[in-house]
């Protein structure tokens, strides 16, 4: 079994929504949505960079605790994604 998902819409004329991206890198971790991300540190979960990428795609203005909504939603995206990966590892 491999998670993933099918590119199956991209080759028809169905829509294609691109699913959240999760990156690691050092002690952080960080989700890419649509044209928000978020950067946390690994061990705390705790919000470091946040970033509007269609306003501001060389991520030059952190809006890190100022990204409302759109920050609280990758947030839960990032600790549901972690808990999932945790859970994973140690089968």
């Amino acid at each position: 079994y491999s998670e993933g998902t099918s590119f199956l819409p991209l080759t028809s004329d169905d829509e294609f929504t691109a699913p959240p991206v999760f990156m690691e890198l050092g002690n952080w971790i960080a989700v890419r949505d649509g044209d928000w991300k978020l950067t946390v540190e690994r061990e705390s979960l705790e919000p470091t960079h946040c970033f509007n990428l269609k306003d501001d795609p060389f991520e030059m203005n952190n809006c890190v605790n100022q990204g409302g909504t759109e920050q609280a939603k990758l947030h839960a995206l990032i600790k549901d994604w972690w808990t999932h990966v945790n859970k994973v590892k140690h089968y």
